[in-house]
C-alpha cells in the first residue's frame, strides 16, 4: 500500500511538472504571437 502512495505521488509530480512545462510553453508562444512586426 505504501509503494502505490509513493508511485502515485510520482505519477502526480510527472503530470504537474508535464502541465506547468506546457503553460509556460503556451504563454511563451502567446507572447511570440503577440510581438507587433
Amino acid at each position: 500500500m505504501l509503494k502505490f502512495s509513493v508511485l502515485l505521488r510520482q505519477a502526480f509530480l510527472l503530470v504537474f511538472r508535464f502541465l506547468f512545462l506546457t503553460h509556460e510553453r503556451i504563454h511563451d508562444f502567446g507572447n511570440f504571437l503577440s510581438v507587433p512586426y
